[in-house]
């Protein structure tokens, strides 16, 4: 995975493109990550493309969103436990 942080604005927010390194003919996905408070915590909106309206980018766009969702979940559990330690 190679990619450039496009945009550090912490504790706000945080930019960056990604391509794989094993499809570097790829044009690079941009990711948009920005934090909000929120009641008990923080808010994580994460934002994830271009992507084109065909089968192909919608079966990456949901393995992507998957693995988001993992990345997240594991997140929380990582905060979770240090908050309560």
């Amino acid at each position: 995975l190679d990619g450039l942080i496009t945009r550090y604005e912490p504790p706000h927010a945080l930019a960056f493109t990604w391509v794989w390194a094993h499809r570097p003919e790829a044009p690079p996905l941009e990711v948009e990550v920005d934090f909000e408070d929120a009641p008990g915590g923080t808010r994580l909106r994460i934002m994830q493309g271009p992507y084109r309206d065909h089968d192909e980018d919608r079966q990456e766009r949901a393995g992507h969103r998957q693995g988001w969702e993992v990345v997240c979940s594991r997140l929380a559990e990582v905060v979770a436990s240090a908050a309560s330690a």
